[in-house]
């Protein structure tokens, strides 16, 4: 009994301190806007409005806060459209036992979340090839007069947008958020809020807080010892507002009782280009807890780290254990589901611990993040904290691929693979020389190679699941390497029929190659290019001298040819002869020249001329 007389005087000072308003206060403690593409340039937008019940009515027609805008300056598009209500849920965090004020004038606190939506056609700009820049925006007058954080807060609107970005294909959805705004915080401790922002298209998300806004284009001043940065009072240090911009959780810890407004911008990234944002306001409201401390959520595993990394297609499993300073109260921790696939599992007491189970798939490679929340049994207010979570998932590991083996005059583009753009990769020389233009690129150019072998390594870092390498051979050729040169012709007399060849220097890694064109011979080293040949046959040898320097001039030749002579008898002119006039010819006999061997008639004396000065039988 004397506690509840102790908690009943303290909830009469904490209600007058939020109630306190004007005659225009809607007692509006939050909202967000989304918007989710269902179909080519059709939209639903969904507004969610959060209600202190203490205040007057939510929006019920289109003239009193219902009606919201949708304007494109690119495609000249500037029109209203009026929300329908779809549903009204009450989300007081109150013990059971206690009197909602949702459902019973005698109640003290009470929240309430309400559902409006409306689809939205740009079916009529479907042309507009320059639509990016879609806004939705929704204001509604006026804000709680018991804001401390924002100057002349009862004369201020409260306005939310979301962004749209038409021309993304496919069509994107924004971030919904799946953490209810009741922040009832306690003097002194440790604030923990997590939006719970969730993208249903996996589009990476950012976090930022921006000034609360009273219009599309008004900011409101903050009130005194508040700012941007601070935007609820607190003592400094390690109590300063911290704000996650990864998993979205912001820590401080508040020295005054107070009303804060604290509004979030959730961008959302696709392949690193930003395709569209929505803001959620939030109305944080520190209060007296009485003896209460707020219950607390680990980071995994026990620690105080909230981010841990796994490869695709591994599993993760991790644990988050809760806690309450409170002798004999308990705890229980839910999360938000923002990770599908994933299954989340609570067990123990009086302090509940949370299991996360997963097995991350390609699709899911970035940051995945959810929200817990973690609540107390105290009365008549619960106690709550959230907290942001990220499983960073790298991709699979998969082996890597230097590319093939490659052949270069001077210098070269590398054939590397990298399969997934977020896992790096780095080249580093093995042997040789060579300068990379950018060696975290697997296709970088190569210059300053050594004439020859260059071995380069090719190695990917899959953290935390290892790396691999692989190697690559770039064989330089010499740009100064001279055409090929077969050497002088020869010749020879049998019984000789082995010659040393002249060849010119084919220098390494260029390759030079002898090969019988005409006649025949056998070479000691066919890649020599002063090799001895044998087996040489009686007339005309040919040999080619053929260098390959690659893709500097490609293959030369040239040829060289040796001719063997056989051994012959003195020549024999053949019988004296005579003739009696007028006969003027005669017909030779002398003996045959074997070839390579050639004969040939001349005039001693005397007069004559020869048909075939070469024919024995001219």
């Amino acid at each position: 009994m004397g506690r509840s007389i102790i908690w009943n005087l303290a909830l009469a000072t904490a209600l007058s301190f939020v109630s306190a308003s004007d005659a225009k206060a809607t007692h509006a403690v939050g909202g967000e806007l989304t918007s989710a593409c269902v179909g080519p340039n059709q939209y639903l937008v969904t507004l969610k409005f959060y209600r202190d019940c203490n205040g007057v009515a939510a929006p019920t027609n289109c003239s009193n806060g219902r009606s919201f805008n949708i304007r494109s300056a690119n495609c000249g598009a500037n029109f209203n459209l009026c929300f329908n209500l779809q549903s009204v849920q009450v989300i007081t965090p109150i013990c059971p036992t206690e009197t909602d004020r949702c459902t019973s004038s005698s109640g003290v606190y009470g929240l309430e979340e309400y559902t409006f939506t409306r689809l939205v056609d740009l079916s009529a700009y479907a042309g507009c090839t320059t639509g990016t820049d879609w806004v939705f925006g929704w204001e509604l007058c006026c804000r709680n007069n018991a804001i401390t954080s924002l100057q002349n807060p009862g004369n201020q609107n409260l306005y939310l947008e979301t962004q749209v970005n038409n021309r993304v294909v496919p069509c994107n959805s924004s971030p919904v958020f799946l953490t209810a705004p009741t922040p009832y915080y306690c003097l002194g401790q440790q604030i923990s809020y997590n939006p719970g922002a969730f993208d249903a298209d996996g589009d990476s998300l950012a976090y930022s807080i921006i000034q609360p806004r009273t219009s599309s284009t008004g900011n409101i001043p903050f009130a005194t010892n508040y700012s941007l940065a601070q935007p609820i009072r607190n003592g400094g240090g390690a109590g300063a507002v911290q704000l996650n911009p990864i998993t979205g959780t912001l820590t401080c810890i508040p020295n005054i009782q107070q009303v804060a407004v604290v509004t979030y911008r959730v961008r959302e990234y696709r392949n690193g280009v930003l395709i569209g944002s929505v803001t959620r306001d939030v109305q944080i409201v520190v209060r007296p807890c009485l003896g209460n401390n707020s219950p607390t959520a680990s980071g995994i595993n026990g620690t105080a780290n909230y981010t841990t990394t796994v490869c695709a297609g591994t599993p993760v499993s991790f644990t988050i254990n809760t806690n309450d300073a409170n002798a004999g109260q308990n705890t229980v921790i839910t999360w938000n589901g923002a990770i599908p696939g994933a299954t989340f599992t609570t067990s123990g007491s009086p302090f509940q611990t949370g299991t996360f189970t997963w097995t991350p798939t390609a699709a899911d490679i970035g940051n995945n993040t959810f929200a817990v929340t973690v609540e107390d049994n105290a009365c008549p207010l619960t106690g709550t904290n959230q907290y942001g979570y990220t499983v960073v998932v790298t991709p699979p590991f998969t082996p890597a691929n230097a590319g093939p083996d490659l052949q270069s005059c001077g210098n070269v583009v590398l054939q590397a693979e990298q399969p997934y753009s977020q896992t790096p990769g780095l080249w580093t020389v093995v042997s040789g020389s060579g300068t990379f233009a950018d060696a975290t690129d697997p296709n970088t150019q190569v210059t300053g190679l050594a004439v020859g072998n260059n071995v380069f390594r090719w190695t990917l870092n899959y953290a935390p699941c290892g790396t691999t390498s692989d190697l690559v051979t770039v064989v330089n050729f010499d740009a100064g390497q001279q055409s090929a040169a077969a050497g002088p012709d020869q010749q020879l007399c049998l019984p000789t029929n082995t010659a040393t060849l002249a060849g010119n220097t084919a220098n390494a890694p260029a390759v030079g190659t002898w090969n019988v064109v005409q006649g025949s011979g056998t070479f000691a080293n066919p890649n020599s290019p002063t090799t001895t040949v044998s087996g040489l046959g009686t007339g005309v040898n040919r040999f080619r001298w053929s260098v390959n320097n690659g893709p500097c001039i490609g293959v030369t030749q040239d040829d060289v040819v040796i001719t063997v002579f056989s051994p012959l008898p003195a020549a024999n002119a053949g019988p004296d002869q005579s003739i009696c006039t007028p006969a003027t010819s005669v017909t030779m006999n002398a003996s045959n020249a074997t070839a390579p061997a050639s004969g040939t008639w001349t005039a001693v004396s005397g007069a004559g001329t020869f048909t075939n000065a070469n024919s024995p039988t001219t």
